[in-house]
């Protein structure tokens, strides 16, 4: 990824044979960009950071132990980077939303994602205390251009509709999580899920209800 600002210039450079390696920016900017460079050999090139293949195995606590620790190193590297590299404040808040929704997201997604990958042959509902962390959570605090609060977003309309008892094999389905989408969420965080909600439901053709929803989209607040 390359992360801009108005009034950037940046100048990279890098070694085509070993690419992540040795990529380096120079300039404006130079020290938020190298920043992600390193944080994606730090933390997404190494097996020992993902979820994926063997960490979702973990059992419910050995996993949320397993996101605590990883967070807590990506916060740590994050201050002792920006201490020696200042970069911007809007920049921190985008690397914050990365680190706290990446969280929040391998989270949420865990029985699924257990019972898609075969660690668990039925979906397992998680014990009562596993979502607390959903309640001390400010699903508004995100930045738009986050990907990974893009996709807890996705996940975290999924996994209302899920509690609330529907598949998304149900004709309700989407209409239900777009109901929930403006119930639970304001804003740009609404407007985001609830156009997720709206191009699932085009995709997996359960239309019965989009027009509906697309008109109620226009008319509450999307921007064109």
């Amino acid at each position: 990824p390359v992360y801009l600002e108005p009034g950037y210039t940046l100048e990279l450079n890098f070694n085509g044979d070993k690419f992540l390696k040795t990529i380096k920016f120079e300039g404006k900017g130079a020290n938020e960009n190298n920043y992600l460079a390193q944080y994606t050999r730090r933390f997404d090139e190494v097996e020992d950071y993902q979820v994926l293949p063997d960490n979702i195995k973990l059992s419910e606590k050995e996993f949320t132990e397993f996101l605590d620790y990883r967070k807590k190193d990506q916060l740590k590297n994050l201050e002792k980077y920006s201490s020696k590299n200042p970069v911007s404040d809007k920049f921190k808040a985008f690397a914050l939303s990365e680190i706290n929704f990446g969280y929040a997201n391998d989270k949420v997604t865990y029985p699924a994602l257990r019972q898609r990958v075969g660690a668990s042959k039925t979906y397992v509902n998680p014990s009562v205390s596993f979502y607390t962390f959903l309640d001390q959570l400010d699903v508004q605090k995100g930045l738009a251009i986050s990907p990974a609060y893009v996709a807890f977003l996705r996940n975290y309309v999924a996994h209302q509709a899920k509690a609330a008892g529907f598949a998304e094999s149900d004709k309700l389905y989407y209409k239900k999580s777009y109901t929930l989408a403006t119930e639970k969420l304001q804003g740009d965080a609404r407007l985001l899920a609830q156009a997720h909600i709206l191009k699932q439901s085009i995709q997996k053709g359960h239309i019965g209800y989009t027009e509906e929803m697309l008109q109620n989209y226009k008319t509450s607040g999307a921007k064109p």
